[in-house]
C-alpha cells in the first residue's frame, strides 16, 4: 500500500486562551492521533479553523512511513545553514511577547495516530558510526529547519556518543553543547509514571485503586463516575478522559494541581474507563496529583528529590529559574503556520504547575539516555525491577498496528525485528525523541529547539548503529473486507461539541459524511483512505491531502463489530438503530 509521506499534525481546540493537542499519531507511528499531512505550513485545522503544526515526534513509531532521509540519501549532505526569519533580533530577550499566540497555537506533546516509516540502507560502513549519527542529525535538521539539536547515544549500556549541533538561538552563534538544556515535553510522562510506581512499591496505592481513593474530591460529569477511573487507566491513557487542557501558561504554586482537579466536575468521559486507548494529557496531570498526595510532598519537589536525584539526572528539573541560572540552555522556536513568523521562547517565558506532570520538564540528551538505561537495567534502585518491567510492558493496544502497545508512560513497537520502546515530546519551542531497544542495550535521545521534533533522526541512528534489516510489513487489507465499518456514529469532540458521522460502503471503498450538529450546513463529505488495517485518513480541508485519522474499534482488539470511531480529537459511538442527531445511543 503506497502512502504519501505524512507529517504529524497537531491541532488545537479552544479560544485565544486555550490549546488542546490532537496529534501525531504523536509516535512516528505512536503518539499523536489526529491530523497528519504532507506540509503543515500555513495549514489550519479543518474542523476548528485553528492553525495546525507539522510534527514528526511525540509518541514516535515505525510503520511504513517513508523515511524522509534514509541513510543512503544523507551520506553526502553537508552541515546545514539556517538564516533568521523576519523578526529575528540578536539583542532582544524575545522577538515578541509570546503570550498572545502560545496558548491558542501550542501543544503538550504528541498523541495518537501513527506515521509510516520505511527503511533504506542499513549499517553502511562508508562512514564510521559517529559520522553516520552526524549525517542522520544533519539531514533531519535541514528538513525541519531546526537551528539546534543535542544527541546522546548509548551502546551496550554505555554512553557511546554525545554531541551538540547548530545554535541555541536562530541568528546567533552560541553553539548547542552536549550539556545544553531543552524542554522535553511529553517524555516527562514516563517519569511521572515511575513516581507513581514508587508509591505502589511503598504500598500507599495500587494501580487498581480508583483515583478517588487518593483524590476524594475528583469528580466528572455523567454518565460515568469518577470512582470508575483507576490509576492504571490514567497511566495507560485508557480512562476515556478527553484530551482537554487549555492553558499553556498558568499557576505555578504548589497547589496548582489540586486547584485544577477541583474544576473537572463538568467534564464528561468520551467512553467508559478501559474501553480503549486514546492519548490524553490530563491523565498524567491527575497522575501527578496522585504522586503528590501519596508521596506527601509537592509534585515538582517530589520529582527532583525522589526521581531525578536518585537517578543521577542533575540537569533535569521542572524549574525554569534553575535552568536560567545554569546558563547552558537553548531558546525554543515556533513558527506560526499562517504568517510564517517565528516566535522564540526562553525557558522562563511560560510555565504551568498543573500541566507539569504531562510535559513540562527540562533535561539534556545525556540525562535522557541515562533514564532509558535505568529502565533497561531494572530501575537501578530508583524503581524496582518489577516496576521497570511493568512500565515497559504491553498494557493496552493502540489499535493501529498489532505490534503497537502502550505501557505505563511508554510506547512499544516492533521495529525491523527488535522490540523498541519510545516516547516523544512536543511543546511550544522544543521537540524531543527518546527511544531504546532493551535487548540490544541501546538508546538514543534527540532534543531539538523547534516545536517539530526529529524522530526520523532517532530512527535513522537506530538503523545505522544496530544495522537492522528491513522487516516492514504491508498493513493494507482487501477493500472488500471494509463493508462492516459502515454505520452511523454519534460523536463528541474534546470541547464537548456534538457531531454525527455516516460511513458508507460504496462497493469499492468507504466514504465519510461528517456533520457538526450545531451547524448542519457545515457538513464534510470525503473518501476514507486506509493507512492501517482499521485506521483510515480523511481530507477534511479539501486540499486533496488526507490529514485526519479515524480508527474503527470494537471489543477484544478487533473492529468486528464496530463500536467506536475514534481519534484524539473526537470519539464516536455507533448509533443503534442508525439515526440522525448528536445524542449518544447505546450508553
Amino acid at each position: 500500500m503506497q502512502i504519501k509521506t505524512l507529517e504529524v499534525l497537531i491541532f488545537l481546540f479552544g479560544t485565544n486562551a486555550a490549546y488542546d493537542p490532537g496529534g501525531p499519531y504523536q509516535p512516528r507511528d505512536c503518539g499523536f492521533s489526529g491530523l497528519r499531512q504532507v506540509s503543515g505550513k500555513g495549514k489550519r485545522n479543518p474542523i476548528t479553523g485553528i492553525p495546525v503544526f507539522p510534527l514528526d515526534g511525540g509518541e514516535m513509531s515505525s510503520g511504513k512511513l517513508v523515511r524522509f532521509f534514509g541513510l543512503t540519501m544523507i551520506l553526502g549532505l553537508s552541515t546545514q545553514t539556517v538564516s533568521g526569519l523576519p523578526g529575528d533580533s540578536a539583542d532582544s530577550r524575545r522577538d515578541v511577547d509570546p503570550s498572545p499566540v502560545a496558548p491558542s497555537e501550542s501543544l503538550l506533546g504528541p498523541g495518537s495516530s501513527p506515521m509510516e516509516w520505511t527503511s533504506t540502507a542499513r549499517g553502511s560502513k562508508l562512514l564510521d558510526d559517529k559520522a553516520m549519527i552526524d549525517a542522520c542529525v544533519g539531514a533531519a535538521m535541514e528538513r525541519v529547519g531546526t537551528p539546534g539539536v543535542a544527541v546522546a547515544v548509548v551502546v551496550d549500556g554505555e554512553l557511546f556518543y554525545q554531541q551538540g549541533y547548530g545554535v541555541k538561538k536562530r541568528g546567533l552563534s552560541d553553539p548547542v553543547t552536549p550539556q545544553t538544556v531543552f524542554r522535553i515535553g511529553s517524555v516527562t510522562k514516563m517519569m511521572t509514571a515511575a513516581a507513581v510506581m514508587q508509591q505502589v512499591e511503598a504500598g500507599r496505592v495500587s494501580l487498581s485503586d480508583p483515583v478517588t481513593r487518593v483524590i476524594p474530591e475528583f469528580e466528572i460529569a455523567p454518565p460515568w463516575q469518577a470512582d470508575q477511573i483507576t490509576i492504571h487507566h490514567l497511566l495507560t491513557h485508557s480512562s476515556g478522559f478527553p484530551d482537554r487542557f487549555f492553558f499553556i501558561d498558568g499557576d505555578t504554586g504548589d497547589d496548582a494541581l489540586s486547584e485544577w482537579v477541583e474544576n473537572l466536575g463538568t467534564v464528561a468521559l468520551h467512553a467508559a474507563p478501559g474501553a480503549f486507548w486514546n492519548y490524553c494529557n490530563p491523565n498524567f496531570m491527575i497522575a501527578g496529583l496522585v504522586v503528590e498526595r501519596a508521596g506527601a510532598k509537592p509534585y515538582r519537589r517530589y520529582m527532583k528529590e525522589d526521581i531525578w536525584g536518585p537517578a543521577g539526572m542533575a540537569l533535569t528539573t521542572m524549574d525554569p529559574a534553575e535552568v536560567m541560572s545554569w546558563g547552558d540552555w537553548t531558546w525554543g522556536h515556533y513558527t506560526d503556520p499562517g504568517s510564517g513568523f517565528e516566535f522564540k521562547y526562553q525557558p522562563d517565558d511560560y510555565d504551568n504547575g498543573a500541566a507539569a506532570p504531562a510535559g513540562y520538564a527540562f533535561s539534556t540528551s545525556g540525562d535522557l539516555v541515562q533514564w532509558a538505561n535505568l529502565l533497561m537495567e531494572g530501575g537501578q534502585g530508583v524503581i524496582s525491577p518489577e516496576s521497570a518491567a511493568s512500565m515497559q510492558a504491553h498494557h493496552v493496544s493502540l489499535d493501529y498496528r498489532p505490534d503497537q502497545f502502550y505501557g505505563l508512560g511508554v510506547f512499544s513497537e516492533t521495529f525491523n525485528g527488535v522490540e523498541l520502546k519510545q516516547h516523544g515530546g512536543n511543546i511550544p519551542g522544543w521537540g524531543t525523541a527518546l527511544l531504546w531497544v532493551p535487548e540490544r542495550r541501546f538508546a538514543v535521545a534527540v532534543l531539538a529547539n523547534t516545536f517539530e521534533s526529529l524522530p526520523d533522526a532517532a530512527y535513522c541512528i537506530t538503523d545505522a548503529i544496530l544495522a537492522l534489516e528491513d522487516q516492514s510489513v504491508d498493513d493494507s487489507t482487501d477493500p472488500s473486507t471494509w463493508a462492516p465499518f459502515a454505520g452511523h456514529f454519534d460523536i463528541v469532540d474534546v470541547v464537548g461539541r456534538l457531531w454525527t458521522a455516516k460511513v458508507t460502503w460504496s462497493g469499492t471503498g468507504l466514504d465519510l459524511n461528517l456533520i457538526p450538529v450545531w451547524n448542519p450546513g457545515g457538513a464534510i463529505e470525503t473518501p476514507l483512505s486506509q493507512v492501517f488495517s482499521h485506521t483510515f485518513v480523511a481530507d477534511l480541508d479539501g486540499d486533496d491531502v488526507p490529514e485526519t485519522d479515524f480508527t474503527f474499534i470494537g471489543n477484544g482488539g478487533t473492529p468486528d463489530p464496530v463500536i467506536w470511531f475514534r481519534n484524539r480529537q473526537m470519539v464516536g459511538l455507533v448509533a443503534i438503530p442508525p439515526r440522525e442527531g448528536g445524542e449518544r445511543s447505546g450508553q
